[in-house]
């Protein structure tokens, strides 16, 4: 089983957007459990899903020791299964600053999910708190989505901080990777950021751009995947996102 982290500090990126995108192409060959880690949950509400009519949800299962990951797992009917996201996940960092090895509790509710799943996809939420820590500290690859805009280029020094400390005290096998979405090639700008964060980042940004598309905000609209509409520009860029980094996954772990 391989987990997968999607974060950034600064919201309205792509998160959200990519982890359901990503593991509705993985879940086409694999079976595929995405984890809601945001308390906006809209990774929840974009497979239909009303947090409100839950027994359980992440914050659940962060704060209650009886709950198991398992009891937390919903079915979707986008071809992978979920662990819901809830408005009480802005809470946790402070109900649990005074619990033992709190930065571990997901490695340690997660420790028997490799017996069902192949990927496990997590939709961390704009900030770098405790329950984003959980997640990298379980990760084998950390999936960094930006935009080519200079305001975007001013974070990266501290999401490679924030990396650091994880490898450094938790993870010492922690991959990052950085893709750019909302691309438009038409505006000389962002061709010219482009061009700059590539030779910067060097190997640690992929090849694959997700474009501008009208159609992401369709799907999230409808409560569906990118794959589940027509004429989407950015279907293609998801899926050559998925190749790219299943390739050089292969190439890194096995």
């Amino acid at each position: 089983m391989k987990i997968i982290s999607l974060i950034n500090q600064k919201g309205g990126v792509g998160k959200t957007t990519s982890a359901i995108n990503i593991a509705s192409k993985l879940s086409e060959k694999f079976k595929v459990l995405a984890v809601d880690l945001d308390q906006q949950a809209n990774a929840t509400g974009n497979c239909g899903i009303d947090e409100d009519q839950l027994e359980f949800t992440m914050y659940n299962l962060f704060t209650e020791k009886e709950v198991t990951a398992e009891q937390c797992i919903v079915k979707t009917s986008k071809g992978f299964d979920l662990i819901c996201g809830s408005i009480e996940l802005a809470n946790v960092t402070t109900n649990l600053s005074n619990v033992p090895n709190r930065e571990r509790i997901m490695k340690k509710k997660f420790k028997h999910l490799d017996e069902l799943y192949d990927y496990i996809i997590l939709d961390c939420g704009p900030s770098f708190d405790l329950s984003t820590m959980n997640a990298l500290v379980i990760s084998d690859l950390a999936l960094i989505p930006m935009e080519a805009h200079k305001f975007s280029v001013k974070g990266i020094k501290n999401i490679l901080d924030f990396l650091d400390i994880i490898k450094e005290e938790f993870n010492e096998t922690l991959e990052h990777k950085f893709f750019i979405t909302k691309y438009d090639g038409r505006i000389n700008s962002f061709k010219e950021i482009d061009t700059m964060l590539r030779e910067s980042l060097e190997d640690s940004i992929l090849k694959t751009r997700i474009r501008l598309d009208t159609q992401i905000r369709t799907t999230q609209n409808d409560d569906k995947t990118i794959f589940e509409v027509k004429s989407s520009k950015s279907s293609q860029d998801y899926s050559d996102l998925v190749q790219e980094v299943f390739n050089v996954w292969y190439e890194q772990f096995n």
